[in-house]
């Protein structure tokens, strides 16, 4: 069995070179590779992309896997105002949202139904 060697961009991602081990990883290696990884993949999101919910939010009335639309980027990507409507394009609410409670659909998904109270 041998050892793989990591690399991105010409740099070692981690110390494992060649056919030995010159160290351990530590959790900073493990950290900083994490980072820069997510620098890459992350997807920018613009105004009028289709997001998904990923937490619960106005006061439970909207749904982790909840549908909405983007209606303004906030200071490059910091928070997003996101509308989420019914099927026949009634509003339900507007959200000013952060980065981490959406993200961007995913071509493998489908939409799915749920019933709520409308005020």
């Amino acid at each position: 069995m041998g050892i793989i060697s990591a690399r991105y961009i010409g740099a070692p991602l981690n110390k494992i070179s060649g056919s030995k081990v010159n160290s351990i990883l530590t959790k900073q290696d493990v950290k900083s590779g994490v980072t820069y990884f997510r620098s890459i993949f992350t997807v920018r999101m613009n105004e009028f992309d289709l997001v998904v919910l990923q937490e619960d939010v106005a006061d439970g009335r909207l749904k982790a896997g909840d549908v909405g639309i983007i209606l303004t980027v906030y200071n490059e990507g910091k928070a997003f105002e996101v509308e989420f409507v019914t099927l026949t394009g009634e509003a339900v609410a507007v959200e000013t949202l952060l980065p981490h409670q959406i993200r961007d659909v995913r071509a493998s998904e489908m939409l799915a139904v749920r019933d709520m109270a409308i005020d």
